[in-house]
């Protein structure tokens, strides 16, 4: 006879077993081989924890996964799997779901809002090595919308477009969100230089908890406000090892930062970013916080190319920063700018007070886009290893940095250079997004062997580097 205790037991037991008992769902062009030959029909069939696995081919559809938590990838067979959205509607529409996307191209998507993906509160997206490309909004974000969590990695998101905000991403929601190895590229908001037309790639409203690491924003465009970042209502928006290239707005470049919010860049490379009007990186209405990024031909109207305060207590804050403008000055508006321990335009040919200068920061290749740092340049072991910036209690210390742009590990001290900066331990670190590696010294006039792209990867264009330095004569 079964007690009472015995039974739970026995029940609870069963329970687990089944929830532990996932199914796999094949998606594939014949009913032989594969369960279902739709991904729909698929999504219909499967129940929480199932994973469906789709077979490279032209997927014309348009998906609604409502209240189930399910995983869609692509199978281990060489190919795309492409959904398209057929210029109908909406390519994904996510509904109280938690739902990973892997290895997928999401394209054709065309509706009023949210025209690739739509995660609706409270659902959880994961998208993973996807591409979601050429959606387009006839009012609000071409990519992808998400109102809770995201979490996005090694994904393309490019040529997407919207009339007014976010042509590639739009985040809400208390997260934490987190973007990570991820490319946007080519991504439009705006059709007139009015609001809301802001933010090409990116749009961050009412979100916390925002993380953007080893992420490339390139050629996005807004016809308002930032063209790549475009920041409302948010105070928790961070970059690490970000590059922001060749984007363009009327205001604000690469980002506008809006009153009483607050964006944060680390290790960041930002690079002929273009403002038609103001700020060529950054139109920034309340505080934008930089710790060793490099700036380099940020371009803008006036004669201030790269910051621009638009109200009067904004402020843009720099450490251990580089700074190369076309012109003389690189802040300009109403707004608060203090640079500490950074090589700006303003500088002078000695450190000031603050340790800001102004010199020639010796770049390996600027023309070919390497911003590192030769032997002998005066960013190396200038900055403040102690600093933290003077903007807010919530500030970046430099203590928090443990790595550079490459990941090669920072606060590196050179034993050919002088310490000119502040010190910890007797080590002190670099300005700019790149340690100097005195193993890995380069010399004015001297190339390393590995110099050519991919780095890391020694290749016959290194040898011909390598023998053509050799015999010029360099060590």
């Amino acid at each position: 006879m079964l007690t009472r205790t015995r039974l739970g037991v026995i029940t609870t037991a069963m329970v687990l077993a089944q929830a532990a008992v996932a199914d796999t769902l094949t998606v594939g062009p014949n009913l032989v081989d594969f369960d279902h030959i739709t991904i729909n029909a698929a999504i219909v069939a499967a129940a929480d924890g199932d994973e469906i696995v789709v077979e490279p081919d032209l997927y014309p559809e348009n998906l609604v996964i409502n209240n189930k938590d399910i995983t869609i990838r692509r199978s281990d067979t060489p190919g795309e799997v492409i959904i398209f959205g057929q210029g109908i509607g909406r390519v994904f529409e996510i509904i109280s779901s938690s739902v990973t996307l892997r290895g997928l191209t999401i394209t054709g998507g065309q509706t009023a809002n949210d025209a690739g993906i739509r995660a609706e509160t409270p659902s959880v997206l994961t998208v993973e090595d996807c591409v979601i490309e050429d959606n387009h909004a006839t009012s609000t974000t071409g990519g992808v919308y998400a109102g809770a969590r995201l979490t996005m990695r090694n994904t393309i998101v490019r040529n997407n477009t919207s009339p007014t905000a976010a042509g590639g991403v739009y985040l809400r929601g208390s997260g934490p969100h987190l973007i990570e190895s991820c490319l946007f590229e080519n991504n439009d908001a705006g059709t007139t230089d009015a609001s809301p037309d802001e933010g090409g790639a990116l749009v961050v409203d009412t979100a916390s908890q925002v993380r953007v690491v080893e992420t490339t924003f390139r050629e996005n465009s807004s016809t308002w406000r930032g063209g790549a970042v475009a920041t409302l209502q948010s105070s928790d928006l961070r970059f690490d090892r970000c590059t922001f290239e060749s984007n363009t707005s009327p205001r604000g470049g690469a980002i506008w930062i809006s009153d009483a919010d607050a964006a944060r860049a680390n290790n960041c490379l930002f690079v002929n970013n273009v403002a038609t009007a103001f700020g060529g990186v950054v139109y920034n209405e309340q505080l934008f916080e930089c710790v060793n990024c490099t700036f380099v031909g940020n371009t803008d109207s006036s004669a201030n190319n790269s910051f621009q305060g638009v109200r009067t207590d904004s402020q843009t804050a720099l450490l251990n920063c580089i700074v190369v403008n076309p012109s003389a000055g690189s802040h300009g508006g109403s707004g608060i700018f203090t640079p500490r321990h950074s090589l700006i335009p303003e500088g002078g040919a000695t450190p000031d007070v603050n340790g800001n200068f102004d010199a020639d920061p010796m770049f390996v290749d600027a023309p070919g886009g390497d911003f590192r740092l030769m032997g002998g340049s005066p960013a190396i072991d200038a900055g403040d290893s102690l600093g933290k910036l003077p903007t807010s209690s919530a500030s970046v210390s430099v203590l928090t940095l443990d790595v550079d742009f490459d990941g090669d590990v920072r606060n590196l001290d050179d034993p050919n250079t002088p310490n000119t900066g502040v010190p910890a331990w007797e080590l002190n670190i670099d300005l700019g997004a790149y340690e100097f590696q005195p193993g890995g010294s380069v010399v004015p006039g001297c190339n390393v062997a590995d110099l050519a792209i991919p780095y890391d990867v020694l290749d016959f264009s290194d040898v011909i580097a390598f023998l053509t330095a050799f015999g010029a004569g360099c060590p």
